[in-house]
């Protein structure tokens, strides 16, 4: 087995870890540019409009 594979199964076995690991990259990624627009223009492609919500009304019962 890899370290990769023997790291990720370590990380999905402990929670705390895994957070502290989520959190220290979130950290990092927000700090940095060119990586923080990446994550708004990945974000911005899965935004509605208010002509996507027009277009597509759904009615709840």
């Amino acid at each position: 087995m890899s370290l990769a594979q023997k790291l990720v199964e370590e990380l999905e076995a402990d929670e705390k870890t895994r957070k502290r690991l989520a959190k220290l990259l979130v950290s990092e990624a927000v700090s940095e540019l060119e990586l923080r627009l990446a994550i708004i223009n990945a974000v911005l492609r899965d935004v509605a409009t208010k002509e996507d919500i027009a277009n597509h009304v759904v009615v709840q019962l």
